[in-house]
């Protein structure tokens, strides 16, 4: 739908007006930015009415930087943690180069299974390095390996059970 103008009206299609934010969404929403400046850690977002929590989702799956994953707790309440993918792939490409320079096993702070599984994909794509998870419950963490040259199949075989 387009106006006299030609362009789209607010930007968005059907021309209706965004939901305006509640102000609890909007301080939620600075306390996680503030939060992701000096922290990997998730931020965890719950006592919220569906429609809140979409608002809150929105605003974090728009950009690349963060992952929201929803989950019920132990009394059925849904809660919302938000996931800074970008810092932690960040964190790992320091440490990547710090492998390929030096040549020695370097260690991820530990890490829940979503934020491993983000780091190990990201590093796949990555040449000279591979990813290994080592340690129990909540000390699990990814080691960073340096991979120089060919692998042989049998060692190759050997890496994967």
């Amino acid at each position: 739908m387009e106006n006299e103008r030609g362009d789209r009206r607010n930007g968005r299609r059907g021309g209706r007006p965004p939901e305006p934010m509640d102000e609890n969404v909007k301080e939620t929403i600075r306390n996680a930015m503030e939060h992701f400046l000096d922290s990997i850690e998730p931020f965890t977002v719950s006592g919220f009415n569906p429609f809140q929590r979409k608002q809150i989702h929105r605003h974090f799956e728009r950009t690349a930087e963060c992952k929201v994953r929803a989950f019920r707790d132990g009394r059925g309440e849904v809660v919302l943690n938000i996931v800074p993918v970008g810092k932690l792939q960040r964190m790992a490409e320091t440490l990547v180069q710090e492998v390929l320079m030096s040549g020695e096993t370097r260690s991820l702070p530990a890490m829940d299974s979503f934020e491993r599984f983000i780091v190990h994909e990201y590093l796949k794509t990555r040449g000279g390095v591979r990813s290994e998870s080592h340690g129990e419950g909540a000390e699990r963490h990814v080691d960073i390996v340096p991979v120089f040259g060919r692998v042989p199949k049998k060692a190759r075989r050997r890496l994967t059970r």
